[in-house]
Parts: C-alpha cells; sequence; structure tokens
C-alpha cells in the first residue's frame, strides 16, 4: 500500500509491505546458544548490519536488510519501521531510534513501513 502526502516543498511517500513468511528472526542462522541467549531485535539488528546469516549459505542470499538500513542511514529513506516477530526497529533521519522486544503477541512475518521524502522543485 502506498500513501502519498503533498506539501509546499515536499513530497511524502509512505509505504507498507507486509511478508507473511515466518519472520526475520525464525529465518536466519543462529551461532551456537544464540537461540537462548539472544531476542528477536538482537538478531534482526544483526542481520540489519549485514551478518551473513542466511540459513540457506547460497550467496546472493542476505544481502537485502544490509541495503535497506543503508538507505535509512543515508536519509533515502526518511523513517523506517520494522516489525518481525517480536522485534521492532525504528530509524529516523539516519539514526536507530528504537530497538526493542515487544511482550504483545508475535507478529507472524515481517512488517516494513517506510517513508520516502522527495523535494519539490
Amino acid at each position: 500500500m502506498t500513501i502519498t502526502f503533498f506539501t509546499l516543498d515536499i513530497i511524502i511517500n509512505s509505504d507498507v509491505f507486509l511478508d507473511t513468511g515466518i519472520g526475520i528472526p525464525n529465518s536466519i542462522y543462529k551461532r551456537f546458544g544464540e537461540s537462548i541467549l539472544s531476542n528477536d531485535a538482537k538478531l534482526l539488528l544483526s542481520a540489519l548490519d549485514g551478518e551473513y546469516r542466511s540459513r540457506t549459505k547460497l550467496k546472493n542470499r542476505g544481502k537485502g536488510l544490509q541495503l535497506v538500513k543503508e538507505y535509512a542511514m543515508s536519509n533515502k529513506i526518511g523513517k523506517l519501521l520494522i516489525i518481525s516477530n517480536k522485534a521492532i526497529i525504528d530509524y529516523e533521519g539516519g539514526n536507530l531510534i528504537n530497538s526493542r522486544v515487544t511482550k504483545e503477541n508475535s507478529l507472524n512475518g515481517t512488517l516494513y513501513y517506510c517513508e520516502i521524502f522527495k523535494e519539490v522543485n
């Protein structure tokens, strides 16, 4: 779903994507002990940081989240919110604003919300 807002000098596109799979924390490779010692937010941040976490071991897999984070950090994406299983990750203005685990029900899958700003010439 895409929602577009217009102001006098900026266009804001808001996009929401929902992946109804098993969720990023459940799909990545976990090192010995991580299943017990880690949480969904730490695992998701690890994948966003580009740590090679693909369970498939294929070289062309596991690169997309790092690219999404690079866009968020470079302000190409003004706001990025990722909710996956119990993890909530929030970037705004190129900064990590929030990284936490919800105590509420888990989202089965991954929801991406982003705002992309474009200046009007």
